[in-house]
């Protein structure tokens, strides 16, 4: 499998920028107030398109490695593991963790994890 465009060793640099920052902005609306409100769709298309964004975020992550399947799957399964783990963290705010926004976090990882790999295969 081929580099993506620009992503030689001068602009690798770039594809880790976005990560730090989608995970950053998950943390502080997971952990802070509740934003989206009693809407059950709101708060599912909130929590898929988060994960959705940091899964496309953590996959695109250059490594000597990446774009194999196992460590796109393997990634993915961490992010799963983050978004369950920020569900528990809730309680440590006074938040209540539902397991509704955990599936809501696995379908936006799925999603992200698509999106990566057709990507990849349309541009090889």
């Amino acid at each position: 499998m081929r580099p993506p465009p620009g992503s030689g060793p001068t602009h690798q640099w770039l594809l880790r920028l976005p990560l730090p920052f989608v995970v950053g902005i998950t943390i502080a609306f997971t952990l802070g107030p509740d934003v989206v409100g009693p809407s059950n769709i709101l708060d599912f298309f909130a929590h898929a398109s988060a994960y959705a964004a940091l899964t496309v975020a953590g996959l695109v992550w250059p490594s000597r490695r990446a774009g194999a399947w196992w460590v796109d799957l393997a990634r993915a399964l961490v992010i799963v593991a983050f978004g369950a783990a920020m569900e528990f963290a809730q309680h440590l705010v006074g938040r209540d963790a539902q397991i509704g926004d955990v599936g809501a976090n696995a379908i936006g990882v799925l999603a992200g994890l698509t999106v990566v790999r057709i990507g990849r295969a349309l541009l090889d």
